[in-house]
């Protein structure tokens, strides 16, 4: 209903999406988490195939689903704590410094950029009553074929 604003909208999408110095696997690593962070299964939904299709093993989509870390190495966890606690509003010295001795500051801005257009997504999903037009994949991957 307002071309321009999604025109907008969609480049600023763009240039967050391709310019955050993250490899397509970490960016849906990112992606995932705020879906899981905020419960927002309309967003995890539309991420988990692409995940798996850039590389996310399955394993490792649903360990994310159960908060257990144990499964990512340490560059994956640091993108993955930061971009939780960035959505909580709770990002300490000790959260930040991790992520920035796994990745640049340039990348930092990357990803807490990326975070923020998927939480700004969440919130106009919320406002505007967004459904699923088809099953969801579940939290666990329990209606993901393979």
């Amino acid at each position: 209903n307002n071309p321009e604003m999604l025109d907008a909208y969609r480049r600023f999408g763009a240039a967050v999406w391709q310019r955050t110095g993250l490899s397509p696997s970490e960016r849906e690593l990112i992606i995932l988490t705020v879906g899981r962070t905020l419960d927002n299964d309309y967003e995890w939904h539309q991420h988990v195939r692409s995940a798996l299709a850039v590389g996310v093993p399955k394993a490792q989509i649903v360990a994310l689903s159960n908060w257990d870390l144990s499964r990512f190495d340490p560059d994956e966890r640091a993108l993955v704590e930061y971009t939780a606690a960035y959505l909580e509003g709770d990002v300490d010295d000790d959260t930040h410094d991790e992520l920035v001795a796994q990745y640049d500051v340039s990348t930092l801005i990357g990803v807490t950029q990326l975070a923020g257009y998927y939480l700004s997504i969440d919130r106009m999903g919320r406002a505007l009553d967004l459904d699923l037009e088809e099953e969801f994949v579940g939290w666990e991957l329990e209606n993901v074929d393979g």
